[in-house]
């Protein structure tokens, strides 16, 4: 963030108050505050949400989005923080080649996540990747909604510790195809399946689909990632609040003063 904070100050004399109303006036102030602070870490939250589309990256920055409150020199101070796990995503990252974060002859497997994340959440490559599959799946009579299941009829279920793919498509045949090799960047589809409840407890499964390829140094592909803006969160709510804080204020303000009288 480019600046340091945003900070202000409340004249009491402003307000007309007599001396011996002053203690409530402050705490009235203080809450009035806490308030503006809380609107603005709202309003945080709801930039993030409109723009990361993304779920996964949406989850993960909302995660690390933290509002605090400390004291500085008997002041109430109210933070709004982007924790180090979502910096990336707040301030970008700059273009570079995953070739170059390999160590001597070291390499390196890469996963590629080709599955369904939802209306409005998918680019238009991701989406056509993901129907490409869905034909290869019917054309191999694999089920796209049922569980993929074994002779028992049990799904055939993943989990971090022990990775099993419930079914695999050697050839898939994509529109799209690999810089070096000019095949199609879906053959050997990996689908994997996990357990987990949904809102009404109920199990369900869900479906992951991923293809991997190498990475070495000699790899004839770029294997270059672009760079990704960041969507400058803090900023904007800084802007928010210089656009809003005499207005929230205010009306605040006038409240306590109609208790007052």
């Amino acid at each position: 963030m480019a600046n340091d904070g945003f900070s202000f100050k409340v004249d009491l004399k402003a307000l007309n108050v007599s001396i011996n109303k002053l203690q409530g006036v402050g705490t009235q102030i203080e809450k009035s505050i806490e308030r503006l602070a809380m609107a603005a870490y709202n309003q945080a939250i709801a930039i993030v949400r409109q723009k990361l589309k993304d779920s996964s990256n949406q989850t993960l920055f909302l995660n690390h989005l933290k509002f605090e409150r400390t004291q500085e020199g008997g002041n109430a101070v109210y933070l709004i923080v982007v924790e180090k796990d979502a910096v990336w995503l707040e301030e970008g990252t700059k273009g570079f080649s995953l070739k170059d974060t390999l160590k001597g002859n070291e390499s390196r497997v890469i996963p590629f996540n080709h599955s369904n994340k939802g209306s409005g959440n998918m680019s238009q490559q991701q989406s056509k990747l993901f129907n490409e599959i869905k034909v290869a799946m019917k054309q191999n009579n694999i089920p796209i909604k049922k569980p993929i299941t074994d002779n028992t009829g049990k799904p055939v279920l993943s989990s971090a510790t022990k990775p099993r793919a419930a079914a695999m498509i050697k050839n898939v045949e994509s529109s799209i195809k690999g810089v070096a090799s000019g095949e199609s960047v879906l053959n050997r589809v990996n689908i994997y399946q996990t357990s987990s409840k949904n809102r009404s407890g109920k199990d369900v499964i869900n479906k992951t689909m991923l293809t991997f390829r190498t990475l070495t140094k000699n790899s004839k592909s770029p294997w270059q990632i672009p760079p990704r803006d960041g969507i400058k969160v803090l900023d904007l709510v800084y802007q928010w609040l210089q656009s809003n804080y005499e207005r929230i204020l205010n009306e605040s303000l006038k409240n306590m003063q109609i208790n007052l009288d």
